[in-house]
């Protein structure tokens, strides 16, 4: 008989389509929910709690939300169920990179909690329930390739982050804040090839990162801010 899960165990949903053993040895089915959810959930939890959690603009009009995403902005319709750029750089984003923005805003716009900063950056490994989600396989993050890119060139590692509306940030060697989510940053950090190693990146989320959307929405975040810094 399977035991049940108590709130401390808690691992978001969306992330690994069977039955696993949690800690204190209960079982947890969390399933894969996907776009037309996330949509439905928007739907639900209605402007005041999104404009209130998620620190974005309402039009009541249009019944559309207005999201800043790395720099663009971005109009989300739920009536509509659309997703707009409103410029052409935005629009062109939109249309690379559908897959990852669409999961990742609509998550967060249907579960963030509002939760402040707390200053304190993690790795992804570290929050709650990865198990590796994301590291193996094709969840694994393309940090080498974006280290390849700008491992001779931390100018254009800076410039890029700053045409994403980013700022630099004190970390490791050279460092950019990207905010894909107006409440989620996302720290990049590049160390550059020296005569022993070759360049690495790596990603960090805020500690609050978890109270904003589910673990698999913040997987994809977290693609969506390595993709538009390639």
């Amino acid at each position: 008989m399977q035991t049940p899960c108590s709130t401390n165990n808690y691992i978001p949903p969306g992330i690994f389509p069977q039955w696993h053993t949690a800690s204190g040895g209960c079982y947890i089915k969390t399933v894969i929910t996907g776009i037309d959810k996330a949509w439905a959930l928007i739907t639900e939890k209605g402007p005041e709690g999104i404009i209130r959690d998620a620190c974005v603009g309402y039009d009541a009009r249009e019944d559309c939300y207005r999201m800043l995403s790395l720099g663009m902005l971005f109009m989300l319709c739920p009536g509509r169920r659309s997703i707009r750029g409103m410029s052409e750089e935005a629009h062109d984003f939109y249309n690379e990179q559908s897959l990852y923005f669409e999961h990742s805003v609509l998550w967060y716009l249907a579960e963030s909690m509002g939760a402040g900063r707390t200053g304190r950056l993690i790795k992804p490994s570290t929050l709650r329930g990865d198990h590796h989600f994301f590291t193996r396989g094709t969840h694994k993050l393309p940090l080498d390739e974006l280290a390849a890119v700008y491992g001779a060139d931390p100018g254009a590692f800076l410039a890029r982050g700053r045409k994403l509306g980013g700022t630099e940030s004190d970390i490791g060697e050279v460092a950019v804040e990207l905010l894909p989510m107006p409440m989620v940053p996302v720290v990049i950090t590049l160390w550059l090839a020296d005569d022993e190693f070759p360049p690495r990146c790596d990603l960090f989320f805020d500690s609050s990162a978890e109270y904003h959307a589910p673990l698999d929405a913040l997987w994809a975040t977290a693609m969506l801010a390595v993709k538009a810094m390639m």
